[in-house]
C-alpha cells in the first residue's frame, strides 16, 4: 500500500495535468474492461505460479516492481510524458493493486472463522490503511526535493523491498490452492442465489459510488490547480489526511463497530454518510462538497466498508466462496465502474458544452446520491439472508421438503399405476401414497391381493380413508388370508365401511386373537352383541394377548350414544388390568376417544413408568379437556415431582392457549427445578407453532436475573478454588454443584432467549456454541449478536465467550470476593437448597465456624 499510494499520487498528478479531465471516464471504462478480461488470465497465472518453486507472493511483487520501474524510465525520457504512457500507468496501477488485494482477502477468508475474522480483520486491515498513510506522507515529503515522476521509481523500490522483506517471513506455500478456486462460479449462479446477488449488488453500487466520487474530486482539483508538482502536493496532502482518518477508524472504530453494530448494521455507515455528502454536492458547493465526499469515501471505504465487505464472504462454504468471490469482486467492482463511467462520459461529453462544468459536477453528485440510496436499500434486504447462512451452518444435514405435489397428468398416472406391479415393496407403497394424494378412487381394489403384508395393510387404510365401499368383495376374501394381521385389518376395514353382523359373527371363532377381538368390538359398536353375551365375557376374561387385541380394537372403533356405555365400561376395566401392555393399549384407546371420564384414570397412570408415557400421549390428544385437572395436580404438594414433570409435558403437547397460560403461571413463581421444566415445556410448545403471549420485559428481566445467578455461582466457584487446601468429600461435591448451577443457569438463559425469539432455533445455537468446529461456534456467536439487543446482548455474549473464567466474570458484571473461607461458606449457606446444605457440611468438615453475611 505504501508503493501503491506513491505511484497513485504521481499517476493522478501527471494525468490530470496533461490530459483533460473529461477523459477520466474513458480510463474508468478501460479499467473495467481490462479488469473483466484479465480475470481469467490472472487466475491462470496464479495456478501457474502455484506450481513454481518460487513463492507466488514474492514473484508477484517482483513483477510489479519491474513494471513500475519500466514506467519510470518511459516517463523520464521526455520533458512532456506521452499520453499513451500516462493512460497505461493509470491502468496498470489500478489493475495490479486490485488483483493483489483480492487474492489476499480470498486467502484470509478461507483461513478464519467469522468470530476470528471479526477480531483479526480490523488489525490486518490496519496494515493496509497504515501503508496508505505512510505512502502519502512519504510522497508529500519527497515532493520537496524530488520530482513527481520519481515517486514511481520510489514505489517500485518499495515493492521490491516488500518482496524480499515481509514476504520472506510468510510460511512457504507447499501445495496449490484447492481446485474449487480454479474456476469461478457462473454469473447466473451468483444472480440466482439471493444472498450472493445482494452482495454483488452492494459491491457494484459501492464501486459505482466510488467512481463517481473520484471523478467529482479530480475534476474539481484539476480545474483549480494545473501545475503537476503543485497538483501532486495537493493530492498527496489529501491522501494523507483521508488515509490518517481511515487509520483512526480502522484502529479504533472497526472493532467497536463490529462489537456494537455487528456486520450488517456497520454496512449502513458509509452509504448513509455519502447520502449526506452527495446532498451538498447536488446543492452546488463545488470544491468543498468534492473534498467532503472524498474525505468520507477515503475514510471509510478501505477501513470499515472493506472489513464488512470481506466478512460477508466468510460464512459461505469454502467451495462456494472460492468460486463466487472472484465473480463478485470482478463483476461488481468493474461492472459498477463501467456503468458509471459510461454515464459520466455521456454527461461530460454533452453537458460540458451545454450547461458547463459546474452543472456536470452537480449531476454526478446526484448519481452518488441515487446510488447510495440504492446501496442502503439492498443492505436492508441483506440481513435475513446473512443470518440464514449461519442457520444453514448449524442445521447442515437437514432436508427441507418442497412445495405440495401438483396435479399429475394422464401419463404420470399411468406410470404410477404401473408401479403397483413392481417387485419392490417400497416402490409400490410410494405409488399408493401418490395415488391417494391425487384421488383416492384411483387406487385399484385388486392391490389387496399383493403378496406383501405391508402393502396390503397400507392399501386397506387408504381405501377406508377414501370412503369407498366397492372393495368390500375383495376384503371378504382376505378373511382367509394366512397372516393374522391382514385378517384383523380386513375385519376393521369391513366394519368401517359395511358392518354386516352375520359376516362379523362368523369371525368370532377365528383362531387369531386380533381377529376375534376386532370382530367383537365391531359387534359391540353395531349393537349386535351386549356386555352380557357369553362371547364378550370369553374375550374379556381371556389370555393377555386376547385382552391386548381387545384394547387395541377398542381404540379404533367410533361409536356414540347408548352403545358407548359398554365400550367405556370395557376400557375402564382394561385400564386396571394386571398386564402392563393391556394398560398401555387402553391408555392409547382412551386418548383416541377423549372422554372426561378417562381423565382421572390417565392422571393416575402418569405415575406408572412406561404406562405413564402412553398416558402422556393420551392426555395430549384430548385438547383442553384435562388442562384444569393438570393445573390442579401441579399445585398439589403430595404429587411426586416426576408426575408433575409429566404433567408439564402433557401441557406442552396440548399447546392450546389454556395450556400455555398454565405453563406461563409457573415461570418465575416456583422452585428452580420445576420452573426450568416449565420453561422447557413452553419452548417445546413454542416449537410446535403454539402462540406464546410472552411479556418481553418480564422475560428480559428474568434473563438478566439468570445471568446474575450464573455470575454469583461462578464467583463462588472461583473463590472456593482459591481457598481449597485439602481435598474433602464436601468440597468436591460443592465444586461440582457450583459447576452444575452454572450449567442450569445457562440452560435457563437460552430457554428464555427462545421465548423472546420464537422463530429462531435457539437450541441449535446453544449446541453450536459447544461445538468443537470453530465455524459452527462462530456461526452461533454471529446469530446471537444479530438477534439480541443491548444491554442483554453484551451480557449474553460475555456468558458464552471462550475466555478465562475470571475474565468472563468481569464481563458479566460480577465481582470476585476476597472474603475469608468461613465468610464465603457463610454466603453460600445463605443460599437456599442444596448449595446451602453442602456449604454447611463442608464447613463442618473443615471445623470452620460460618460467618453470616
Amino acid at each position: 500500500m505504501v508503493a501503491h499510494t506513491l505511484v497513485e499520487t504521481a499517476r493522478d498528478a501527471l494525468f490530470l495535468a496533461r490530459i483533460p479531465v473529461e477523459h477520466l471516464p474513458l480510463v474508468y471504462l478501460a479499467l473495467a474492461a481490462f479488469g473483466l478480461a484479465s480475470g481469467r488470465l490472472a487466475r491462470a497465472l496464479e495456478r501457474r505460479k502455484s506450481r513454481s518453486r518460487l513463492d507466488p507472493v514474492t514473484l508477484s511483487l517482483c513483477f510489479g516492481a519491474a513494471v513500475s520501474a519500466s514506467f519510470w524510465i518511459l516517463l523520464s525520457r521526455s520533458a512532456v510524458p506521452p499520453r499513451a504512457v500516462l493512460y497505461a500507468l493509470y491502468l496498470w496501477s489500478g489493475l495490479f493493486t486490485a488483483w493483489v488485494a483480492g487474492r489476499l482477502w480470498t486467502r484470509l477468508a478461507g483461513v478464519f472463522t467469522v468470530a476470528q475474522a471479526k477480531r483479526l480483520y480490523g488489525p490486518l486491515g490496519t496494515g493496509a490503511v497504515l501503508g496508505a498513510v505512510i505512502g502519502a506522507a512519504l510522497a508529500r515529503t519527497c515532493l520537496g526535493w524530488l520530482g513527481t515522476r520519481s515517486l514511481v521509481l520510489l514505489g517500485a523500490a518499495v515493492l521490491l523491498a516488500t518482496a524480499f522483506g515481509p514476504t520472506r517471513l510468510l510460511a512457504p506455500t507447499t501445495a496449490p490452492e484447492p481446485k474449487a478456486e480454479k474456476s469461478a462460479a457462473p454469473v447466473g449462479a451468483v444472480l440466482r442465489d439471493p444472498y450472493l446477488a445482494r452482495v454483488l449488488g452492494i459491491t457494484l453500487l459501492a464501486a459505482s459510488a466510488g467512481t463517481a466520487i473520484d471523478y467529482v474530486f479530480k475534476s474539481e482539483v484539476a480545474r483549480v490547480v494545473q501545475d503537476p508538482d503543485a497538483l501532486a502536493r495537493l493530492l498527496a496532502t489529501t491522501y494523507l489526511v483521508t488515509s490518517s482518518l481511515s487509520l483512526v477508524v480502522q484502529a479504533f472504530g472497526v472493532a467497536l463497530a463490529m462489537r456494537v453494530l455487528g456486520v450488517h448494521r456497520a454496512l449502513y455507515v458509509l452509504p448513509v454518510l455519502l447520502v449526506a455528502g452527495a446532498t451538498f454536492g447536488v446543492v452546488g458547493l463545488g470544491m468543498w462538497a468534492a473534498i467532503a465526499l472524498r474525505g468520507i469515501d477515503g475514510t471509510f471505504r478501505q477501513s470499515l466498508q472493506k472489513t464488512c465487505g470481506e466478512l460477508l464472504f466468510v460464512p459461505l462454504p469454502d467451495d462456494v466462496r472460492a468460486r463466487a468471490k472472484p465473480v463478485i469482486d470482478l463483476l461488481g467492482q468493474r461492472g459498477g465502474q463501467a456503468l458509471t463511467s459510461v454515464l459520466i462520459f455521456g454527461l461530460a461529453a454533452v453537458g460540458s458544452r451545454l450547461v458547463g462544468h459546474a452543472v456536470v459536477s452537480r449531476l454526478v453528485g446526484g448519481i452518488v446520491l441515487v446510488v447510495a440510496l440504492g446501496w442502503i436499500g439492498i443492505t436492508l434486504s441483506l440481513r435475513s439472508r446473512y443470518l440464514d447462512l449461519f442457520r444453514a451452518t448449524l442445521g447442515r444435514g437437514r432436508i427441507e421438503l418442497g412445495p405440495e405435489m401438483p396435479e399429475l397428468d394422464v401419463t404420470a398416472l399411468e406410470v404410477l399405476i404401473g408401479s403397483l406391479n413392481s417387485r419392490r415393496d417400497a416402490q409400490v407403497l410410494g405409488a399408493l401414497e401418490l395415488l391417494a394424494a391425487q384421488r383416492g378412487a384411483l387406487i385399484p381394489s385388486l392391490v389387496l391381493f399383493h403378496p406383501s403384508r405391508d402393502v396390503v395393510l397400507r392399501a386397506l387404510e387408504l381405501l377406508v380413508a377414501t370412503g369407498r365401499n366397492d372393495f368390500v368383495p375383495v376384503v371378504d376374501r382376505l378373511f382367509t388370508h394366512p397372516d393374522g394381521a391382514v385378517r384383523t385389518a380386513a375385519v376393521r376395514a369391513r366394519a368401517a365401511v359395511d358392518d354386516d353382523a352375520e359376516v362379523l359373527r362368523e369371525l368370532l371363532g377365528d383362531p387369531d386373537d386380533g381377529v376375534r377381538a376386532t370382530a367383537l368390538v365391531a359387534h359391540l359398536a353395531g349393537g349386535a352383541i351386549s356386555a352380557d353375551d357369553e362371547a364378550y365375557h370369553a374375550l374379556v376374561r381371556g389370555t393377555a394377548q386376547v385382552r391386548q387385541a381387545l384394547a387395541r380394537a377398542l381404540g379404533e372403533v367410533r361409536v356414540d350414544g347408548e352403545r358407548w356405555a359398554v365400550i367405556e365400561k370395557t376400557l375402564l376395566a382394561l385400564a386396571r388390568d394386571e398386564d402392563r401392555t393391556v394398560r398401555e393399549l387402553s391408555a392409547d384407546a382412551m386418548g383416541h376417544h377423549a372422554k372426561a371420564a378417562f381423565v382421572p384414570v390417565l392422571l393416575r397412570m402418569l405415575d406408572e413408568g412406561a404406562v405413564g408415557l402412553r398416558a402422556i400421549g393420551a392426555l395430549a390428544q384430548m385438547g383442553d379437556l384435562p388442562v384444569a385437572q393438570l393445573d390442579a395436580a401441579l399445585d398439589q404438594e403430595d404429587v411426586a415431582d416426576e408426575t408433575k414433570w409429566r404433567c408439564l409435558r402433557v401441557l406442552a403437547r396440548i399447546a392450546t392457549p389454556a395450556a400455555v397460560a398454565c405453563l406461563l403461571r409457573r415461570i418465575g413463581a416456583t422452585g428452580a427445578p420445576m420452573e426450568l421444566r416449565a420453561l422447557r415445556a413452553l419452548r417445546a410448545a413454542q416449537t410446535t407453532g403454539a402462540a406464546i403471549p410472552v411479556d418481553e420485559r418480564k422475560v428480559r428481566e428474568l434473563a438478566m436475573t439468570t445471568i446474575d445467578d450464573l455470575g454469583r455461582a461462578l464467583a463462588f466457584r472461583l473463590a472456593q478454588a482459591e481457598h481449597t487446601t485439602r481435598s474433602t468429600v464436601g468440597g468436591s461435591l460443592l465444586s461440582k454443584l457450583l459447576v452444575d448451577t452454572e450449567v442450569v443457569a445457562t440452560d435457563r438463559l437460552f430457554l428464555l432467549l427462545g421465548l423472546l425469539h420464537p422463530d429462531e432455533h435457539v437450541t441449535r445455537i446453544q449446541r453450536g456454541l459447544a461445538s468443537k468446529n470453530p465455524r459452527t461456534r462462530a456461526s452461533s456467536l454471529e446469530l446471537l449478536q444479530n438477534l439480541l439487543a443491548s444491554p442483554l446482548r453484551e451480557r449474553v455474549l460475555a456468558v458464552v465467550d471462550d475466555v478465562a473464567d475470571a475474565q468472563r466474570l468481569a464481563r458479566i458484571g460480577g465481582a470476585r470476593t476476597d472474603a475469608s473461607h468461613a465468610a464465603l461458606l457463610g454466603a453460600m449457606r445463605a443460599e437456599r437448597g442444596a448449595l446451602g446444605d453442602l456449604a454447611a457440611y463442608h464447613a463442618n468438615e473443615l471445623d470452620l465456624e460460618l460467618v453470616r453475611t
